[in-house]
């Protein structure tokens, strides 16, 4: 009898520490998953982020290339010329200017 009380209880203490690690695992998993799921969440952000700054970066490099072009031409004295007489409406010789309504 003293024997089975004895087998008895260390059936208990193994049966206990499988639950407590069983216990202890199934927490870490939990933990793990939590992280996995809010480094997806932080990663959705961070793409989202970068495809905006990229966005910005392409029309920033677009604007760049028509001002490169916008101060070649105030470089060139012809249409420097152009331009001032477009816009004061002052005429060559024999040149008739025509206004339509720009907006």
């Amino acid at each position: 009898m003293n024997e089975n009380l004895k087998h008895h209880k260390r059936m208990m203490v193994h049966r206990n520490r499988l639950v407590a690690l069983l216990t202890l695992f199934l927490l870490i998993c939990g933990i793990i998953f939590i992280q996995v799921k809010a480094n997806e969440a932080t990663l959705a952000d961070s793409q989202k982020i970068l495809q905006e700054k990229n966005s910005k970066l392409e029309k920033a490099q677009k604007n760049k290339e028509h001002l490169k072009i916008v101060v070649k031409e105030l470089k060139d004295e012809k249409y420097i010329k152009k331009w001032l007489r477009s816009k004061s409406f002052y005429s060559k010789d024999g040149e008739i200017i025509y206004n339509f309504g720009s907006k």
